[in-house]
């Protein structure tokens, strides 16, 4: 299972838990809002710093398969130029 699933399950179980708390204290549904704690909001920013690494990693392997591609293409027009001459 992925990280961010499992976080994602135990934030929803303590949401789930924190609203039957405060209806057993007399809130209704409509008052709750859960905004979490320390450690939910630095996993959300750690999780969106990987996301964002892993695309920029990605991105940049592209880019050098593109340069390597356009290199090798180089290199073999030049080899025909030379057999062909």
């Amino acid at each position: 299972m992925r990280l961010s699933l499992w976080f994602d399950e135990i934030r929803q179980r303590e949401r789930t838990e924190a609203l039957i708390r405060f209806k057993e204290d007399g809130g209704i549904n409509e008052d709750f809002e859960y905004k979490g704690d320390e450690w939910d909001h630095a996993f959300d920013i750690y999780l969106k710093s990987i996301r964002e690494n892993r695309q920029r990693h990605f991105r940049e392997l592209e880019e050098q398969k593109n340069s390597n591609l356009q290199a090798k293409t180089n290199l073999l027009e030049r080899l025909r130029q030379l057999v062909d001459g």
